[in-house]
């Protein structure tokens, strides 16, 4: 967008001026692609920073060294790879891996992506919070293309000032409108509110079978694990931790909830979705939020009450009257009375509505005609995307092993076990037409022998002519003819 230098030195002023600009701001974390200029960039201005690796790009690289058709298992293997939080476990799938991987792919892991497992290991990524719970820099890409596509309508970047126009006039205004938005309810909870409300349902079905209270110490709390019921966490009430992994997302789970929900004597509940935003604090219930400006006395603010309570009971009663009206057998009509109340109405009606507000009359346009001819043709006709043929989420479009050695391209077939031999009648045949360019030997073949040479093929019969220097132009017939005239003079130099 601003630069197409993506050189280290480039790299490093931009994060530089930034690092200046705001000394302040220390990132925890940068997430990219394995793409070292910004690596090394990275390190050298926020060298506490950690650097994680896109899980897309890690498994795209990966794919492209190995035909993950030829190899499906191994290639089921290494996708769920990355995604194991247990070190043991780990360790375990990568020897499951190196059992039946090819021996190129083992050296190309070993050698490139074994030494930074940090970068890219879900080990490594377990004590983070919701909002840094994040494995691919995919959302970066989805918002330059919401700035490409809709802020500057698919159209090139050709000057900076007119980027940081479009970056503060239009951008920054959008955001802020969506923020809004979710602050008022119109986009639902935040992530760490649907996150409080989910350990709220969960908690719930946790019994008290499950969960045990220490006989040392009354605030701690043994609870069973609902997806591995050989696995214990400790929950402790009055530090108000747990030792289970999901804890550290939003510093609460479903077995301290659950321990708040059976032992409520022995600690202070606290209510999971105190971020929630309720159905009464919502627009929708609410209507817009309007503050009184400072020039407003309570009287004023009296007297606009007066008149929200006067309208609404006038619209009421208006809509009492209107009902009653379209009986008119119950109700005794005076006309001078309904004339009176008409003209009322109609001086209202004048009166509320200004000159600019009132439409004009409606035009008649005729409708379109006799232009179904020019599109006929096409109506109805839905314009269908070009199939793709390497559908694999993780191979952006391409085909897999586009990098690959021979060996990772196709299975190396097993040896065949050794059958016992069957007596078969020799008989001497001349070649086939599917084995004779592969066995076939211009020097050992005798030119004497009249049938084998009538039924060899024009390749064989070419390589007859070099060999003997012999032209090997016309039909089959006239080739065979110059070869029977070598036979008194043949001599075969072995």
């Amino acid at each position: 967008m601003i630069s197409s230098d993506g050189t280290e030195e480039t790299v490093s002023l931009f994060l530089e001026s930034i690092h200046s600009r705001f000394p302040d701001i220390n990132p925890e974390y940068f997430m990219t692609d394995k793409d070292y200029a910004q690596i090394n960039s990275i390190g050298r201005v926020h060298p506490s920073a950690e650097i994680l690796l896109c899980w897309w790009h890690v498994l795209h690289a990966w794919q492209q060294h190995i035909s993950i058709t030829a190899y499906p298992e191994v290639w089921r293997l290494m996708k769920t790879w990355v995604r194991i939080t247990d070190a043991s476990e780990f360790s375990e799938r990568w020897a499951s891996i190196k059992a039946i991987a090819p021996a190129s792919v083992i050296e190309y892991l070993e050698k490139n992506w074994m030494p930074i497992t940090k970068m890219w290991s879900a080990v490594y990524r377990t004590e983070r919070t919701i909002f840094q719970d994040c494995d691919t820099n995919m959302l970066v890409e989805a918002w330059h293309h919401l700035l490409k596509g809709k802020f500057m309508q698919g159209k090139r970047n050709r000057r900076l000032d007119h980027l940081v126009y479009i970056l503060i006039k239009q951008t920054i205004p959008h955001f802020i409108h969506r923020h809004r938005a979710q602050e008022h309810g119109f986009e639902g909870p935040d992530l760490e509110a649907q996150e409080r409300l989910r350990i709220e349902s969960l908690a719930k079905l946790i019994t008290t079978a499950d969960i045990h209270q220490s006989d040392v110490e009354a605030s701690m709390f043994t609870v069973k694990s609902q997806t591995n019921r050989n696995k214990t966490y400790t929950v402790d009430i009055d530090a108000y931790d747990c030792t289970c992994p999901s804890f550290p997302k939003v510093l609460l789970c479903k077995h301290i909830y659950a321990v708040q929900l059976h032992f409520p004597e022995l600690c202070q509940p606290v209510p999971c979705s105190t971020l929630d935003i309720s159905p009464a604090d919502t627009f929708e219930v609410n209507g817009p939020i309007t503050q009184p400006s400072p020039k407003e006395s309570p009287s004023d603010l009296d007297s606009d009450t007066t008149n929200s309570r006067l309208i609404a009971e006038t619209i009421s009663s208006l809509s009492s009257l209107v009902c009653r009206l379209k009986d008119t057998q119950k109700l005794p009509l005076d006309p001078a009375e309904l004339k009176s109340l008409k003209e009322t109405v109609d001086g209202m009606l004048v009166a509320s509505l200004a000159e600019d507000d009132i439409l004009p009359r409606p035009v008649r346009i005729a409708p379109n005609q006799h232009t179904w001819s020019e599109t006929g043709m096409t109506m109805g006709q839905v314009k269908g995307k070009r199939k793709t043929t390497h559908t694999d989420p993780y191979g952006g479009g391409e085909r897999s092993g586009k990098k690959a050695r021979p060996d990772a391209l196709q299975v190396t077939s097993a040896p065949l076990q050794s059958m016992p031999a069957q007596p078969i009648n020799t008989v001497n045949q001349p070649p086939s037409s599917t084995t004779a360019d592969v066995v076939f030997d211009p020097a050992t073949f005798d030119l004497r022998d009249h049938d084998a040479l009538h039924k060899l093929k024009r390749p064989q019969l070419n390589k007859l002519c070099a060999r003997y220097g012999v032209s090997a132009g016309n039909r089959n017939a006239d080739i065979i003819a110059r070869l029977q005239a070598l036979i008194p003079s043949q001599h075969i130099s072995t």
